[in-house]
């Protein structure tokens, strides 16, 4: 007897607290007047808010196919939080379907404004074409958004920014810890006046730990990626990697710090990769920021420049930071542009402390670095090598690119056989992104598995999305095959 009245409790505590999570529906025949428990794939929600506000942790809420309307934004913070990755809410396109959800309201006219405002951990998005006037997704906005994942969406900024900070996606400081964007195609209406717009990212992050935005395409927006505030002063597993951004005001604009800046495609107007820029205090309550950066592997190219201060990678002094940017390491990298600023102002060295500069492939070796260590000086190549004791296997000249002088596509980028910087990185790879890797049928089709260990001979089905454990060595469904 007693035995059983425990086996019981402990049913009716599992029943009390545990999330088993439900599967949900938003269809464009349903009726919101439809209770959650009712709620099925016969019996579907009608809109947006009512999707977004009735979820409980660990549902998962599929809309089916047609356009949906959002009126006014619509906040999370009354949801029920969930407390971890097992009861992770997930809103998607039902069975591949697609799916358009716009608002009907202008989201630019404040910076507090959004579509969906996200106070709730670990929600997720995936599947979905969206359109905003203003910022679509604002995670973090007074409560904790950590763990907030956008894949595989396409979302169109249909206005820009001026004073208040607009964005696709929005991560706001350490209330939004751990978001990741990935496979996603984010645009906006182009780069516009670029002094007026410039507040206007694909991405736009303030001070957000953990970020990750890998295998997505940036196109039409006077900022791509926008990390303006910086971050704690340690790894907290940022990455930047494999990104195909192009026809932008500016690529990736940084002051984050102990980022794996990696394998992106940039064509830009202005600066490529700009790091350091005065984007107000940090974690810390200061501005320093943009140190230790791994900025390898990338492709920038500039086109239609707007002045002379326009460079593929840029390290610049925000006027509180004393030091500026120190630390980085930038390697492997083809930076095809007349002249590359890798620092302004006096008094600091961005690969100080451990950084450093080298295999990197510049389009001129006579007027190759704009330096601002001592004073303003156009450094040739071997004058800077001899000076600062950079860039020693560094080389100059023109790339000879598949796509020659047009860049349309991913592949345009690849470098011929015959070209300079072919296999000649540091890790006998060519210099500059590895284009097979690069954008969003790359990054669906290089998903990550790994061995489950449990001794049972490592069969064809023994194998388990890495995310579940990232501690284990990962492969490639094509290589998972060659191994069982």
């Amino acid at each position: 007897m007693y035995i059983r009245a425990c086996a019981i409790a402990v049913i009716f505590v599992c029943l009390s607290v545990c999330a088993w999570g439900k599967n949900l529906y938003v269809s464009t025949t349903g009726s919101d007047s439809t209770t959650y428990a009712v709620n099925d794939i016969d019996h579907p929600w009608l809109t947006v808010e009512k999707a977004v506000t009735s979820v409980e942790p660990g549902d998962t809420v599929y809309f089916r196919a047609g356009s949906y309307e959002i009126a006014s934004t619509i906040d999370t913070i009354s949801n029920t939080n969930p407390i971890s990755e097992s009861e992770r809410v997930v809103f998607q396109n039902y069975d591949g379907e697609t799916v358009n959800i716009a608002t009907t309201f202008d989201s630019s006219t404040a910076e507090s404004t959004a579509a969906i405002r996200v106070d709730r951990d670990y929600y997720s998005f995936t599947g979905l074409n969206l359109e905003a006037a203003g910022t679509f997704f604002y995670f973090g906005y007074t409560s904790s958004a950590d763990y907030g994942y956008i894949d595989s969406c396409n979302i169109y900024i249909s206005v820009y920014g001026g004073s208040p900070n607009l964005g696709c996606i929005r991560y706001q400081v350490d209330r939004a810890i751990g978001g990741r964007v990935t496979n996603c195609i984010l645009h906006g209406p182009g780069v516009g006046d670029f002094s007026s717009t410039r507040n206007t990212a694909g991405v736009f992050a303030f001070r957000s730990q953990g970020l990750v935005v890998e295998n997505n395409e940036f196109y039409n927006l006077p900022r791509a990626i926008f990390f303006k505030h910086t971050c704690v002063g340690y790894d907290t597993g940022i990455s930047v990697k494999n990104n195909y951004i192009y026809n932008v005001g500016e690529g990736i604009v940084w002051v984050g710090q102990y980022a794996d800046i990696s394998n992106n495609i940039i064509y830009s107007r202005s600066n490529g990769i700009k790091i350091g820029e005065d984007g107000g205090a940090g974690d810390d309550g200061t501005n320093i920021g943009g140190d230790f950066n791994d900025i390898q592997h990338n492709t920038v190219v500039l086109y239609n420049t707007y002045n002379s201060d326009s460079a593929p990678i840029y390290f610049l002094k925000a006027t509180s930071d004393p030091d500026g940017p120190i630390g980085n390491v930038v390697k492997n990298n083809i930076f095809a542009v007349e002249e590359v600023n890798y620092a302004k102002y006096q008094a600091f060295n961005p690969f100080s402390s451990g950084g450093g500069s080298d295999y990197n492939l510049y389009l001129n070796t006579s007027a190759c670095i704009y330096h601002y260590i001592t004073s303003s000086t156009l450094y040739s190549l071997s004058n800077w090598r001899s000076l600062y004791s950079l860039d020693s296997n560094s080389i100059g000249g023109s790339p000879t690119f598949s796509g020659g002088g047009t860049f349309s596509a991913i592949t345009d980028y690849t470098l011929t056989s015959e070209s300079l910087g072919y296999q000649a990185a540091d890790d006998g790879d060519d210099m500059g992104a590895d284009v097979s890797l690069v954008g969003v049928s790359a990054g669906a089709s290089t998903t990550r598995y790994y061995l489950d260990t449990d001794g049972d001979g490592y069969s064809p089905g023994d194998y388990q999305d890495a995310e579940s454990d990232p501690g284990e060595t990962w492969y490639t469904e094509a290589e998972l095959t060659s191994i069982v």
